[in-house]
């Protein structure tokens, strides 16, 4: 169980990488993040897991690069995203 707090700090990093370059991969990752912690304990958030997701598909992402991100957490891709 993540604290809230380490929740936060990431979502901050992740939003100062997309600032520089807005990547398909960071927004994923930013999908990733909100259905692990907010979504599947029903926490209400703008946007959410399927909106980050599907803006990731916009910017590009590659399954690639999806796979090399699971492989570098040592996390099973969930079946959502």
């Amino acid at each position: 169980m993540t604290k809230r707090a380490d929740i936060n700090k990431t979502e901050e990093y992740i939003n100062a990488a997309r600032s520089i370059e807005d990547k398909g991969i960071y927004a994923y990752f930013h999908a990733y993040i909100k259905y692990d912690y907010y979504e599947r304990k029903g926490f209400i958030t703008s946007p959410n897991y399927r909106e980050l997701s599907a803006e990731a598909g916009r910017l590009g992402v590659s399954e690639h690069d999806i796979r090399v991100l699971f492989g570098l957490m040592r996390l099973e891709r969930p079946e959502n995203l």
